[in-house]
């Protein structure tokens, strides 16, 4: 059951990812686009994405607002990836760089 949802959400992601950069889209639901996928893989490229969107933004109140989303966001990839369980996860017994 994992694989065939780990696959279903590869394949999701591969039939996203051409669509951000659609015509048709507005600039809101291209951001939205971008920091779904980017939450969804805690892709660098992605977030940078949202940045450069965000920062087209001309209402100074709707950019500050989006510009804390995506802080959030970041904040909590960053977290995400130097908790201890996801630490311990990455470390295999060839790992030498886990021992102390």
């Amino acid at each position: 059951m994992k694989d065939e949802l780990t696959q279903l959400r590869e394949d999701l992601l591969r039939a996203v990812q051409p669509m951000i950069e659609a015509e048709g889209l507005s600039n809101e639901e291209r951001l939205q686009l971008v920091m779904r996928l980017a939450q969804v893989q805690q892709d660098a490229g992605l977030y940078r994405r949202a940045f450069e969107l965000i920062s087209s933004i001309e209402n100074t109140d709707d950019r500050l607002s989006r510009y804390l989303e995506l802080l959030d966001e970041v904040e909590f990839a960053l977290n995400e990836k130097l908790s201890p369980e996801t630490i311990e996860d990455q470390n295999t017994p060839d790992d030498t760089s886990a021992q102390a």
